[in-house]
């Protein structure tokens, strides 16, 4: 009996353990949003800006999508960061870019960077120049691959699709690459 129960067991918590774990969403907006802070004791707010601005230049630059906003007084960084990603789809893959605002604001010891307005466009930019077609400038609004009720991304056990696991898959390793590379520069010292 006892080794029923714990196959039981065990069966029901295979579909659990496959669940995937959504991105955190904002309770206000509804979208996307991915905020942290780092740590970086006895460094001022200014050579925190320096390095931050610093890093802001290795990230993609090609992809920028707006030159970088900033503040020195009140240390802030804002830009819009494009990054490509393969995207899997049932007779093979392609490339789309994963665009998200980046903010960064720093002040002595810490940096508080956040992550929102996650967009998919079916379209990489590259350094030799290519018309992309107006189905590749579509921009998709990463929430919509939320929607389990939506059989183009979920099957109908509520799992998502090829296409839907390579969206969430890339903001996830995008942000934790993104997240790791700061956390080097910040801590960097390098300062002129």
């Amino acid at each position: 009996m006892k080794q029923l129960l714990l196959s039981l067991s065990l069966l029901l918590a295979i579909p659990a353990a496959a669940q995937f774990s959504s991105p955190p969403i904002d309770s206000t907006s509804g979208k996307i949003a991915y905020a942290t802070i780092i740590q970086v004791p006895g460094v001022t707010q200014v050579q925190l800006y320096k390095r931050a601005l610093k890093w802001l230049a290795t990230v993609e630059p090609h992809t920028l999508n707006v030159p970088p906003v900033t503040d020195v007084n009140r240390g802030i960084l804002t830009t819009s960061v494009g990054l490509p990603f393969t995207v899997r789809l049932v007779g093979g893959s392609t490339r789309a870019t994963l665009w998200r605002d980046l903010h960064v604001t720093v002040k002595n010891g810490e940096a508080k960077c956040e992550f929102s307005a996650f967009v998919v466009q079916p379209y990489v930019a590259s350094t030799s120049f290519t018309v992309p077609s107006k189905a590749q400038l579509k921009l998709t609004a990463a929430e919509k691959y939320f929607d389990r009720g939506n059989m183009l991304y979920y099957d109908k056990q509520g799992q998502p699709k090829a296409y839907t696991s390579s969206v969430l898959g890339a903001i996830k390793q995008q942000n934790a690459a993104l997240l790791t590379s700061l956390e080097a520069a910040l801590a960097k010292s390098d300062d002129l």
